[in-house]
């Protein structure tokens, strides 16, 4: 099934995607973005609440604007071999004709280069007021990659008898449970990249489908196929940490696009990784990646406590150097660096932190 605005599916309200995670997760996300940001972009952070309040923008302009609906998902598994599909609008037009990439599959990606795109250029003129209408649509866009039913043909679990899960999942049970989601302050960090990291979160969000219509089926069969709140309760025991990590990293992806913008604008320095200045660590720490397994970008967090030169390179399993990601020396705190390994093969590598005192090396896997 298409996803045709009619007339029809308008008036028996049958638009179960439209509004991608709700007005309340939309809020959710633009309004806890800011809290990612260094202090540095003081500018942004004052306009926490235009940003939750203006969340949901890009929603309601679909009434006035014909191709705004089509800028909120897309169905990636409708391509053939969706997982290496083009980042290139035009070879993807070229492909497969305008129509088929508009109005059969949607362009978010595009969209969200777009917006990031604009934005870049007005904070570079100085255009702040349009900025933040921007940046906050911009924050709508990357809160529909994050939703997992907006990054396939089977948005609304028609192919799986799952009808109607969209608006159960995004809008009631995250309204019921909408106190549940607590988000965690984090670092942001530059992303080199700007469309291939939307893709790899949208073919991240692709991956979560069958979790929400598995939950779906459980719901119902705990209630005999009826939506009470014993459904919905059953649906949040399933899919509660999963949303939450899923708008937790939304939160993290839009402060880093607006933080990544704030830079290629000229408003701040060319970084290579980001400093936490509220955070001072007691002890080294090397994270697990974000996301992993990844395509093409990764993201690598650690903390030192003391001023320390820092080395953090990537291997193969043969114990090959595969990159240097960071050899230099820096100041107590907390850092994000990210690895584009879209010149790698597919594989498990190894990814190793290395100071004056501390040493510790993990797993990461490529995923092509």
């Amino acid at each position: 099934m298409h996803r045709t605005f009619s007339l029809f599916l308008l008036l028996v309200g049958t638009l179960s995607f439209a509004f991608g995670w709700g007005s309340t997760g939309h809020r959710i996300i633009n309004n806890n973005a800011v809290v990612h940001l260094p202090a540095s972009m003081q500018l942004f952070i004052d306009q926490q609440k235009f940003f939750a309040d203006h969340a949901s923008d890009a929603d309601h302009r679909k009434g006035s604007d014909g191709l705004e609906s089509y800028k909120h998902y897309i169905d990636i598994d409708a391509y053939p071999d969706f997982q290496h599909i083009t980042h290139d609008y035009d070879s993807l037009i070229a492909e497969y004709g305008y129509n088929v990439v508009w109005y059969d599959n949607g362009v978010l990606p595009w969209a969200t280069l777009w917006t990031y795109d604009s934005l870049t250029a007005q904070l570079h003129r100085g255009d702040f007021t349009a900025a933040y209408q921007t940046a906050a649509d911009l924050g709508h866009y990357v809160a529909d990659g994050h939703q997992p039913l907006h990054a396939t043909k089977n948005y609304n679990g028609y192919e799986t008898g799952n009808n109607g899960i969209h608006s159960r999942y995004e809008s009631s049970m995250v309204d019921d449970f909408q106190n549940q989601i607590a988000i965690t302050k984090d670092s942001v960090h530059y992303i080199d990249d700007v469309i291939g990291y939307v893709f790899n979160y949208i073919l991240h969000s692709n991956s979560l489908c069958d979790s929400i219509f598995h939950a779906d089926n459980a719901g119902k069969a705990a209630t005999g196929g009826s939506y009470t709140t014993q459904y919905y309760d059953t649906l949040w025991a399933h899919l509660g940490e999963m949303t939450d990590a899923q708008i937790q990293s939304a939160t993290i992806d839009l402060a880093s696009l607006w933080y990544t913008a704030w830079v290629n604008a000229g408003l701040l320095s060319t970084p290579t990784n980001v400093y936490d200045n509220n955070t001072q660590p007691h002890t080294y720490v090397l994270m697990q990646n974000y996301p992993n397994p990844f395509n093409p970008s990764t993201t690598i967090r650690f903390s030192i406590p003391r001023e320390q030169h820092v080395a953090l390179t990537v291997f193969n399993l043969k114990g090959q150097k595969v990159a240097t990601l960071i050899n230099d020396t820096y100041q107590p705190g907390t850092y994000s660096v990210q690895w584009n390994a879209r010149d790698v093969a597919s594989g498990t590598y190894l990814y190793r932190f290395e100071t004056n005192s501390f040493s510790e090396t993990k797993k990461l896997i490529l995923l092509k």
